[in-house]
């Protein structure tokens, strides 16, 4: 425990590993499991049903106790902005890296608070956290490369970045709401 400044920046990290290891190691069945959704027409309720998730999220962990009509407003938008993303994305599969990286993005920049927090100084945590992201969201391509049934997009590792940016933006205009009203 050297490392983590506390047992729940231990596990916050711990769960960072998690989802990336869940993400690396599906990247085989991927397309079975998609296309088992789509031939149930479960792959666009799904994908909704992540992006609340992440608007929840951003939500509770920026709000704090109860959120302010503006705060609601800022997440509301960002779900917005998210589910008009796959517009521009072809392919539903695809869609999953807006939930995936935002997700950890979000489990990152909260590690990142909670070694604040414990007294430790970290310059420019947004930054951080858009980089560690985006750092295994080019891993999550360059395993892709070396599967055979899979592609390397290089488009991907920018919807990774944008997922992530778009959630650490919520993230960080909510708790500064917060912050400025206590």
């Amino acid at each position: 425990m050297w490392w983590f400044t506390s047992e729940r920046e231990r596990r916050l990290w711990l769960l960072v590993a998690a989802a990336v290891a869940l993400i690396y190691g599906t990247l085989a069945v991927a397309p079975t499991v998609a296309a088992f959704l789509r031939s149930r027409a479960l792959l666009g309720g799904a994908f909704i049903a992540g992006v609340i998730l992440i608007g929840l999220a951003i939500l509770l962990l920026g709000a704090g106790t109860r959120p302010r009509p503006i705060q609601v407003g800022i997440v509301l938008g960002l779900v917005a902005v998210l589910m008009l993303a796959p517009i521009r994305i072809a392919l539903p599969e695809e869609r999953t890296h807006l939930i995936e990286y935002g997700v950890i993005a979000l489990i990152v920049y909260e590690a990142l608070t909670e070694r604040i927090r414990n007294g430790r100084t970290v310059r420019a945590r947004f930054l951080i956290a858009l980089s560690i992201t985006g750092a295994f969201g080019i891993g999550d391509e360059l395993i892709q490369w070396v599967l055979p049934n899979r592609v390397f997009d290089p488009e991907d590792i920018v919807v990774n970045l944008a997922a992530a940016a778009i959630a650490l933006t919520g993230r960080v205009a909510v708790g500064r709401i917060r912050r400025s009203a206590s």
